[in-house]
């Protein structure tokens, strides 16, 4: 990977926080009108944008040069980040007999709720086969010279018709580890890597990059509602629930996720954001948990509308996770992807 971006990370910090708000939403059961505008626009873009900002910083290294021993280390790499942590807390949270096992090895959103575990870990499964197959397109991607822009063409189509495929094959938790999402998760890794130079030549320009963030906000926003599938309040990425358009899911997707890293260059001082970036792997798996403390504090005190009592119980989450990422950085490390 390239050296550490602040931008990236704020992006990063970004996106946790809308996790953390629209997953907050639904423990306090609010279902207001402004909620659910909220929620539909920014589904359309949170989880896609931790795939995006993967391709953006991806250095298209190339492992096969190396032998079997750069895909041994790749592979140590992403079983160490995301499949030891992931068994880790779906096995802490779930219940640990023969009919659970299973259901956690299979890693998704529903398997891991049958198994009375941590939905919310099915990111670390799809990660992990994203990033496989992402890698495999950055291998194939270099030999092909010339033609390499129209490879990738190939691929994106390829990977669009493998979604709508899936989408007609039912099984009883969805797909094995996420394998559906991970195809649409590698589009908007290839969208991010290709979509680096663009953001690297304007990042100096603060007034452009107002500009396009404010347009690319306000088409992005208005595509999104007339998009929506409302029968489940917009979107669910990991249930492959994209609209009523999955074209245009992707391509409003991708320029939603360009606008959150625009927004990001503008935002890169703000160290808050930066230190919630570099820990939202952490968040995403203690913001739940956390939610046992600050729903009742947040319902008792805060006697205002429902979007300022899930803004309140956001930010709250969010610092009652410090504590708890300081103590699993330096006493299990393994647990949050850490060395």
């Amino acid at each position: 990977m390239n050296q550490r971006k602040e931008y990236i990370d704020v992006a990063k910090g970004i996106t946790i926080f809308w996790v953390v708000f629209t997953h907050g939403q639904m423990f306090l059961n609010t279902v207001s009108e402004e909620i659910q505008m909220i929620t539909r626009w920014v589904g359309a873009f949170h989880m896609p944008l931790f795939f995006f900002v993967y391709g953006v910083v991806h250095n298209k290294e190339f492992l096969f040069k190396e032998g079997k021993q750069g895909v041994l280390s790749f592979l140590n790499k992403k079983i160490r980040r995301l499949l030891i942590p992931y068994l880790i807390w779906a096995l802490f949270f779930g219940k640990l007999n023969l009919k659970s096992l299973p259901l956690i090895l299979w890693g998704t959103n529903i398997s891991l709720g049958h198994a009375e575990s941590y939905p919310v870990l099915w990111f670390f499964p799809t990660m992990f086969w994203a990033s496989i197959l992402f890698q495999l397109y950055i291998e194939i991607f270099h030999l092909f010279n010339r033609y390499k822009h129209l490879f990738t063409v190939v691929i994106i189509i390829s990977c669009y018709f493998i979604v709508e495929i899936f989408k007609n094959i039912e099984v009883p938790w969805r797909h094995f580890g996420g394998i559906d999402v991970a195809f649409t998760s590698v589009i908007f890794m290839i969208s991010g890597m290709y979509l680096r130079i663009f953001i690297e030549k304007i990042k100096t320009n603060k007034q452009l990059l107002l500009v396009l963030t404010i347009v690319i906000f306000v088409i992005t926003f208005y595509i999104s509602k007339i998009n929506a599938d409302d029968s489940v309040g917009g979107y669910i990425f990991v249930y492959a629930i994209y609209g009523k358009s999955y074209l245009i899911y992707l391509i409003n997707g991708v320029a939603m996720c360009l606008g959150v890293l625009l927004l990001s260059l503008l935002l890169e001082n703000i160290k808050i954001l930066s230190y919630v970036g570099k820990n939202s792997l952490a968040i995403m798996v203690l913001h739940c948990f956390v939610f046992e403390i600050t729903v009742p504090i947040v319902l008792d005190i805060v006697k205002y509308n429902e979007v300022f009592v899930t803004l309140v119980n956001s930010i709250l989450t969010i610092i009652i996770c410090v504590p708890f990422i300081i103590f699993l950085k330096n006493y299990i490390p393994e647990a949050i992807g850490k060395k």
